[in-house]
């Protein structure tokens, strides 16, 4: 990287940012160390957790009401 590079990341914030991207990336490859799940990309976050548990009350409420008929 040219010098005159580094001075414009330097005076825009862009090397702050370039480094919290570098430690978020680090920490993130940490945890995902022997997390098969992390490393396959299988995670949710909490809008998709939250579908997920309501599509899981759904399928129990239609399998009671299926059971109970």
């Amino acid at each position: 990287m040219s010098v005159m590079r580094k001075l414009l990341n330097w005076l825009h914030v862009r090397d702050y940012e370039d480094a919290k991207l570098r430690s978020a990336t680090n920490i993130v490859s940490r945890y995902a160390r022997g997390n098969v799940a992390v490393q396959n990309g299988w995670f949710l976050n909490r809008s998709d957790l939250d579908a997920l548990s309501a599509s899981g009350d759904r399928a129990l409420a239609s399998l009671k009401k299926h059971q109970s008929a």
